[in-house]
């Protein structure tokens, strides 16, 4: 910021291939380790026909950064989507794990995954959030057991919150911290979790 200059990532870590950030939404950060989440794919792939045709899939890679914006090469993780998929959502569990939620279009389901950036191995699991009706984005700080969720819940009346929520794995409940107000026109667009380190 002091500078006022700009640093393209893939230009800091010298990738040639046309690249950028596949990812709707922000790039997730989490100061317990220091990193970012970043999800990028090949732009000439992207925007190619066969792609968008949904004839081949493509690798959707996801990667650490640090803040210095390098990226650890031997822990980008590649997966093979079509056009009908997106990693809508990825967040750092630890040190060598990302949990990333992937939306099918095709059958109108999400899904969850966690990376091992280690062994290069994804699985998927079930959804970590009880009554969870969508989710925008999360960060955890201590390795799963409790998440900040920006999404929707369904309380035991049925009756759907939405907004920016703490949620306790051991529990499965989900905690109000902000919540949406159409009457108000308040509406949590983003958030990010800010501390000392510890």
């Amino acid at each position: 910021m002091n500078s006022r200059t700009f640093t393209y990532l893939y230009d800091a870590n010298n990738i040639s291939d046309s690249l950028y950030s596949a990812r709707a939404g922000r790039i997730n950060y989490n100061y317990i380790y220091n990193k970012f989440v970043d999800v990028f794919v090949n732009q000439d792939e992207f925007y190619s026909s066969k792609f968008n045709s949904n004839e081949v899939a493509i690798d959707y890679n996801i990667a650490l950064v640090s803040p210095n914006l390098l990226l650890n090469t031997k822990s980008i993780f590649a997966k093979k989507m079509k056009i009908a998929n997106d990693v809508y959502m990825a967040t750092q569990i630890s040190d060598n794990s990302i949990l990333v939620q992937v939306d099918d279009d095709v059958e109108g389901k999400q899904f969850f995954c966690l990376i091992d950036l280690v062994n290069k191995s994804i699985k998927e699991i079930d959804c970590p959030f009880k009554n969870v009706t969508y989710i925008t984005d999360c960060v955890t700080l201590d390795q799963g057991k409790t998440y900040f969720v920006l999404g929707g819940f369904k309380n035991s009346n049925e009756v759907q919150k939405n907004g920016l929520f703490y949620y306790d794995t051991n529990t499965e409940q989900a905690e109000p911290i902000l919540t949406n107000n159409d009457s108000n026109q308040g509406h949590v667009i983003n958030f990010t979790v800010v501390g000392s380190r510890q």
